[in-house]
């Protein structure tokens, strides 16, 4: 599990430290820039206070509630590398038994005009 740990942060540190994908490095810069001046601005202990009282709201007045986590499971849906191969490798295999339809067909479209 360490080594996992460790192969994602050498790999995710060298493609933000190096802007290989300069969306992502953006992202992290504007997020840490953030993070930075909402503990500068507001003490930690405050943020503690409300997400406590947030739990305990919710709790109270929703007793039945299933809790989730909505970034969880956002990032659950993410496939994996070795899915989107997997997949890959399915779609080939089957997209040479399958006809293609006129209807998708540009050069059918053109020809009834």
């Amino acid at each position: 599990k360490q080594w996992y740990q460790r192969r994602v942060a050498i790999t995710a540190g060298g493609h933000i430290g190096q802007w290989k994908n300069q969306f992502v490095s953006a992202m992290c810069c504007v997020i840490l820039i953030s993070a930075g001046c909402l503990l500068y601005y507001v003490s930690p202990r405050y943020m503690i206070i409300v997400w406590g009282l947030n739990k305990f709201r919710k709790f109270y007045f929703q007793p039945n509630l299933v809790d989730n986590n909505e970034m969880v499971d956002l990032l659950s849906r993410i496939p994996s590398f070795p899915e989107i191969e997997q997949y890959r490798q399915i779609r080939s295999r089957g997209s040479g038994a399958r006809p293609r339809s006129a209807a998708g067909s540009s050069r059918e479209l053109n020809k009834a005009d």
